[in-house]
């Protein structure tokens, strides 16, 4: 998922696509230790919120992390500080890989196990 396209189409006034790209920002601001953000807002206004992480994601990307005891990434504030940012993210908007992979979608999940990303088709 290019996190450009996805600040792009939330920027935009097209109802049409606003819950697919809502989703991308919802799942990426939760997945990066965002929460705040999501609290006290109405589904259909996310638009200034998804604004506000993709500035502070745009500030901080470099500095995350993986977490080693839950499935997302956390701001790593010495290396903030120190400024050593993670070269891929600079250069690309990647993360580093995560340490920690969620077995399946949902902890109630009784299906198959899900095809892992490589296995998809890069949409753009």
């Amino acid at each position: 998922m290019s996190l450009g396209n996805v600040y792009r189409h939330m920027q935009k006034d097209e109802d049409d696509a606003y819950w697919w790209f809502a989703q991308n920002f919802l799942l990426m601001a939760h997945a990066t230790g965002r929460d705040d953000l999501l609290k006290n807002v109405k589904p259909e206004n996310l638009k200034p919120r998804s604004t506000k992480w993709f500035k502070w994601f745009k500030n901080n990307g470099m500095y995350l992390r993986p977490s080693a005891k839950a499935p997302y990434w956390v701001l790593d504030e010495g290396e903030r500080s120190r400024q050593e940012g993670y070269v891929p993210f600079v250069l690309q908007q990647e993360l580093p890989p995560l340490k920690m992979r969620p077995k399946y979608p949902f902890p109630d999940w009784k299906g198959p196990s899900p095809a892992m990303p490589c296995e998809y088709k890069m949409l753009e």
